[in-house]
């Protein structure tokens, strides 16, 4: 069975593979994971009960990044999973693999364009900074309406990822 590029025995293989390996790999590719007890502590729960503790943690500051670090991962077998405020009641901010926390660095919106309600934003973006930034592009004539009880930690990768709602997203 395939599963996002990567067979499930190669999954499976990530197991065996050692810390030091993707370590060494991720710094060859110019990246700095971050791999000691407190740091994978740290990462392995989020807002659910479930507990994985992962191999590594990166905090990519670059969409070049993020591609170098899943380039890594896809080539040695290894689960990577994008994480930002870990408010996910799903565990869907937790991997045995690399995590990659995208809220640190990559949490800037980019553009707010009125005429075609669109926004570009990073996926790090907290969903109370996005909504503050379209309400002030637009005059408060527009806003990004989900708004879950998590939404001053959320950030908008997850939100898109846990398909997240909240009372405002209805009309």
């Amino acid at each position: 069975m395939r599963r996002g590029g990567v067979t499930a025995t190669a999954a499976a293989r990530r197991a065996d593979l050692p810390r030091a390996e993707l370590l060494r790999a991720l710094a060859d590719a110019g990246l700095a994971p971050e791999a000691d007890a407190r740091r994978v502590a740290e990462y392995s729960y989020d807002a659910s009960n479930y507990r994985v503790a992962p191999l590594a943690v990166l905090f990519p500051r670059s969409e070049e990044e993020v591609a170098a670090a899943l380039a890594v991962c896809h080539r040695l077998g290894v689960p990577a999973t994008a994480r930002g405020g870990g408010t996910s009641m799903a565990g869907n901010a937790v991997g045995a693999g690399l995590v990659l926390d995208l809220s640190r660095h990559l949490n800037r919106v980019l553009a707010v364009d009125p005429a075609a309600g669109t926004v570009t934003a990073e996926a790090g973006v907290v969903l109370t900074s996005l909504r503050a930034a379209v309400h002030d592009a637009t005059d408060s004539r527009l806003t990004f309406a989900p708004d879950p009880s998590s939404q001053a930690r959320a950030c908008v990768g997850g939100a898109i990822g846990n398909d997240a709602c909240g009372n405002h997203s209805v009309r």
